[in-house]
């Protein structure tokens, strides 16, 4: 019985993906929840991108960052539309984190961080966080454009605050890791811009140009700006390597004593 159920889901996962198109590859992308899935890896591969990124931070600071990584975002986003603040709206978020924060941390052996540090999954979850990267980017667009009267500099400030809120807060920790970043900071900055202007001013562009330039569909418009975005991680770690962890680490200097 048993083996019928899982011969069963192996096939059903094998039609799935042997019949992938672009419409069913931007769904699985774009148009899931962010919870489970991408809040799930998020919360994993955050929270190995903390402990790596300075071995020398007590474990209540690496908690205490690691959630502001996951919730600030969201957070500030409630609050500035008035919309149900997330941590009460959802209570599993937080226990769910907790208990991922917990595992990536002190696992049997550090079996999972040892698993998340290794160069595969580093690459791996480089590539996660850019996806939710830019995953956020665009609900930051798509819900700050909703109000017809929305300021343009609002609707941007949306995007960065939901997808970029972990850059900020590591810079203030005076912490270094590729994936938060002004490099990407600037990068997600752009997809905005362009995003914003691809989907909500098309048309008055397009009249401009006597429509000479035609925007892509919705679908290929976002799987474009994904791939770029992946595009400059894959080149980031051909160029400057892996090094068996998720992060670069500066080198130390200690000053000499007096």
């Amino acid at each position: 019985m048993n083996n019928t159920i899982i011969l069963n889901a192996i096939d059903n996962i094998k039609e799935y993906f042997l019949d992938m198109n672009v419409k069913k590859v931007y769904l699985l992308l774009f148009d899931t929840l962010h919870f489970p899935v991408p809040f799930i890896l998020q919360s994993i591969f955050a929270s190995a991108i903390v402990r790596k990124s300075k071995l020398s931070i007590s474990m209540w600071y690496n908690l205490f960052i690691s959630f502001l990584l996951i919730f600030t975002g969201r957070c500030t986003i409630a609050l500035l539309y008035h919309r149900d603040f997330p941590l009460i709206a959802k209570p599993y978020y937080v226990p769910t984190f907790l208990a991922i924060w917990g595992i990536v941390n002190f696992s049997t052996h550090d079996i999972v961080y040892r698993i998340a540090k290794t160069r595969f999954f580093s690459l791996i979850g480089r590539f996660i966080i850019g996806w939710i990267q830019v995953r956020e980017c665009i609900h930051g667009v798509n819900m700050g454009s909703k109000n017809a009267d929305q300021k343009y500099s609002k609707i941007i400030f949306s995007a960065i605050i939901l997808s970029s809120s972990e850059i900020i807060i590591y810079a203030f920790a005076n912490l270094k890791a590729r994936e938060y970043n002004p490099r990407v900071l600037f990068r997600l900055i752009l997809i905005s811009i362009i995003y914003y202007v691809g989907i909500y001013e098309k048309e008055r562009i397009t009249t401009y140009t006597d429509a000479y330039f035609q925007f892509p569909d919705m679908e290929i418009y976002k799987l474009i700006l994904l791939g770029y975005h992946l595009l400059m991680y894959l080149l980031d770690s051909l160029i400057f390597g892996i090094n068996d962890s998720i992060t670069y680490l500066v080198k130390h200097v200690e000053k000499p004593s007096e």
